[in-house]
């Protein structure tokens, strides 16, 4: 279903981008001032590039942003791994202390009735 969906978006953004492609061969030139030097691409190579680069960018900040909210919630999730352990070692051991007692119990001698004296 995943791919279904995939390739239902995919199919036409990759139809568009070759479209884009195939109507802005022409050149153009830039200019990459720090380093002197001068290239020219075709214009869609540098649209595509540019949205590329954007996307990344972003990418980036928003895992950078995320970063504390993703650490306090593992650490959040390993506590709560580490109560639901205690919880169940706790659970065992009242469950042996139940048994312990029950067999007390069970082991003691009923005492004799009380006898009224006479």
């Amino acid at each position: 279903m995943a791919k279904l969906i995939s390739s239902i978006i995919m199919v036409p953004i990759a139809i568009v981008v070759i479209w884009f492609s195939l109507s802005n061969r022409a050149t153009m030139e830039v200019d990459l001032a720090p380093l002197m030097f001068t290239v020219t691409p075709p214009v869609f190579l540098v649209v595509l590039v540019s949205f590329v680069a954007g996307f990344l960018t972003a990418s980036l900040v928003a895992l950078m942003s995320g970063g504390k909210r993703r650490k306090r919630a593992r650490q959040r999730a390993s506590r709560a791994r580490a109560a639901e352990r205690k919880a169940e070692q706790l659970d065992d051991k009242v469950s042996s202390l139940e048994a312990t007692l029950a067999e007390r119990d069970n082991a003691r001698p009923a005492l004799a009735p009380p006898t009224r004296p006479s």
